[in-house]
């Protein structure tokens, strides 16, 4: 899961002891899913460029909210910001429920949410989306651009959800086998890509060593983004 490479990134130099790579075998790539850019619907902009010339307009006005500090919609905003130049506050909150209540109530500006979460409040009009992370629309917000569309070009980490399947080192390599054939199977099933795809959960199957491969990238691209913007675990 990308938190894990984000929080190995961040907490690298307090959490030595922890590496997900050494300690954990990896199985098999799951999924994927975007997130969404949801913006309060006080605030003056319909569209990524609009929000940065609005934010550009008010330094440090412009607040965003997210699940806490090294959280996945934390990080996936400052790579935004960073990209955009925009001038916005960080506002930590104890989960993303919390965090996405106060962009619903206007109190602050917006929130990085999944699109399981965003998708319904868009639909109800209590929130703007304005893009998606994913390379592609998504099917089941197809008015909703990509960052790609809006011309915002990131960092090289991965700004969607992804989902990786692990064990504990050392399992036995009959047992890891009959693991990723399982992964396989059940997500080449009909219901189940059906089932996911109407949650915008994409199957994404890849077998382990390119998961231990992926997660190694990542870890390596968010220590290169949090170290070069001075991100710090507090």
């Amino acid at each position: 899961e990308n938190a894990l490479g984000i929080s190995q990134a961040l907490y690298k130099k307090t959490s030595s002891s922890f590496d997900p790579v050494k300690q954990y075998d990896a199985i098999a790539v799951v999924a994927t899913s975007p997130l969404v850019l949801a913006v309060a619907n006080n605030v003056k902009a319909n569209s990524v460029n609009e929000l940065i010339a609005y934010a550009r307009a008010m330094p440090q006005k412009i607040n965003y909210a997210s699940a806490g500090i090294g959280s996945v919609s934390h990080l996936t905003f400052e790579v935004i910001k960073a990209a955009t130049a925009m001038d916005a506050v960080h506002v930590p909150y104890k989960g993303g429920g919390p965090a996405m209540n106060d962009v619903i109530a206007g109190h602050v500006a917006l929130n990085m949410a999944s699109i399981q979460v965003a998708k319904g409040l868009i639909e109800a009009g209590k929130i703007k989306g304005l893009a998606v992370t994913s390379a592609e629309r998504s099917p089941v917000l197809p008015n909703v651009p990509t960052l790609k569309e809006a011309g915002v070009k990131t960092a090289d980490v991965d700004l969607r959800f992804w989902f990786g399947l692990f064990a504990p080192k050392g399992v036995p390599d009959a047992v890891k086998a009959k693991l990723d054939k399982a992964v396989a199977a059940t997500l080449s099933h009909p219901q189940v890509r059906e089932r996911l795809a109407n949650l915008d959960i994409e199957p994404a199957y890849a077998p382990g060593n390119l998961l231990k491969t992926k997660l190694e990238n990542e870890i390596a691209n968010w220590t290169k983004f949090i170290d070069a913007h001075g991100i710090k675990p507090e």
